[in-house]
C-alpha cells in the first residue's frame, strides 16, 4: 500500500483473536458501516491523525482512504466506549463493483420506493374523490331535507296564521252569539 500514512501503520497494530493480522485494510465507507460511525466523521478523524489510516491512489474521486480493521477497533472502542466485531469481515478484499452497478443498484431501490409512493398517493386520491363525492351526496341529501322542513314550517305557519284569524273572527262576535250560536 503506497501513500501517505497518519498515525499507526498496519504492521503496528495489535493482533488479536477478534482482529487478525489476515484482515485487509477498509475503506472508509466499510470502517463506517462497521463502526457506526458516519463517514464525514471518520474523515475528519483520519485528517487529524487520531485514527491511524494511509491514503492510496485509485479511490473513485482519485484518493482513498484505508484503515486498519485493529487501529479501527481500538480507536472506536477508546473514543466512542463500544466494542466492533470483526468476526464477520473477509480475510480478503472484496471484488469491488464498478461505481455504475451501485449506483444502478440504488435508482432501483429508490425506483422501487417511488412506485410504492406512487401507489399509495394514487389510493389517497381515490379516497379525496370518494370523500369529495360522499361530501356531494351528504350536501344533496341535507339541502333536500331543509327544503321538506322549510316547506313544513310555511305550512305550520299558514295553518297557524289561519287559526288565528278564525279566532279573531270568533272574538269579534258578541258573548251571546257566540254562546248561542248565532251572528250577533
Amino acid at each position: 500500500m503506497r501513500g501517505e500514512h497518519h498515525g499507526m501503520s498496519r504492521d503496528d497494530a495489535p493482533e488479536t483473536p477478534e482482529t487478525p493480522a489476515t484482515l485487509p485494510p477498509l475503506s472508509l465507507a466499510v470502517a463506517s458501516a462497521v463502526s457506526g460511525v458516519s463517514v464525514p466523521t471518520l474523515r475528519k478523524h483520519l485528517n487529524a491523525g487520531a485514527l491511524p489510516g494511509a491514503k492510496v491512489e485509485g479511490g473513485p474521486h482519485g484518493v482513498a482512504w484505508a484503515i486498519d480493521p485493529a487501529a479501527l477497533a481500538a480507536f472506536v472502542g477508546e473514543r466512542y466506549g463500544r466494542p466492533i466485531d470483526l468476526a464477520g469481515l473477509p480475510a480478503t478484499p472484496p471484488a469491488s463493483a464498478p461505481r455504475k452497478q451501485a449506483e444502478t443498484e440504488s435508482a432501483a431501490e429508490l425506483r422501487a420506493r417511488l412506485e410504492a409512493t406512487l401507489v399509495e398517493l394514487g389510493r389517497y386520491r381515490a379516497l379525496a374523490e370518494s370523500s369529495d363525492a360522499a361530501d356531494a351526496r351528504v350536501e344533496n341529501i341535507l339541502s333536500a331535507r331543509i327544503a321538506e322542513l322549510t316547506a313544513e314550517r310555511d305550512t305550520a305557519q299558514a295553518k297557524a296564521e289561519e287559526a288565528a284569524a278564525e279566532l279573531e273572527r270568533v272574538r269579534a262576535r258578541g258573548f251571546f252569539a257566540r254562546l248561542f250560536g248565532g251572528s250577533g
